[in-house]
Parts: structure tokens; C-alpha cells; sequence
């Protein structure tokens, strides 16, 4: 059975600064997805329904998911670079 350790008042201060820094992230993360999500989906619905204006029927097929990658690469490169997270302090 694995034992309780009690964490110092300096590893609980640093739990509680990552725990608050990880929560604002997923806050910043779940705001630009439901950005990209709103201009990927409204792209997507208006091809969708010209198609069906024509009487084409769309399937969600390999050139829609690469129309997806491609489109979220376009809208993530420019942030992600931006933090140059890539290389350690």
C-alpha cells in the first residue's frame, strides 16, 4: 500500500502556482479552440450546404480531414511559434 507523504508548506504554495497556471492555460486553450472551431465549422457548414444545394451529398472523407490538419495548422502555427516553447531556458 502506497504511504501519505506530507508536503511542505513550500511544495503545497508550489502546487497551488502550477495547479492555477495549468487552469489558465486550459482557459486559453478551450478560447482560441472555440475560436478556430467557429471559423473551421462555419466554412465547413457553408460548403456543406452549397453541396446540397447542387444535389451533392458530402461524406466526411480523407480530403476532409486533411482539410481540417490543414486548416488548424494555418490557424495554431502562428501562436505556437510565437511562444517558442520548443527550446529550453
Amino acid at each position: 500500500m502506497a504511504r501519505y507523504r506530507q508536503k511542505t508548506h513550500d511544495e503545497l504554495v508550489w502546487n497551488d502556482i502550477r495547479r492555477r497556471m495549468t487552469r489558465q492555460l486550459d482557459v486559453e486553450i478551450a478560447s482560441v479552440r472555440e475560436r478556430i472551431l467557429n471559423s473551421l465549422l462555419t466554412g465547413a457548414f457553408d460548403e456543406y450546404t452549397k453541396a446540397l444545394e447542387s444535389g451533392e451529398e458530402i461524406q466526411l472523407e480523407s480530403h476532409v480531414a486533411s482539410w481540417v490538419a490543414d486548416a488548424m495548422d494555418e490557424a495554431l502555427k502562428p501562436k505556437i511559434e510565437a511562444l517558442d516553447i520548443s527550446q529550453p531556458t
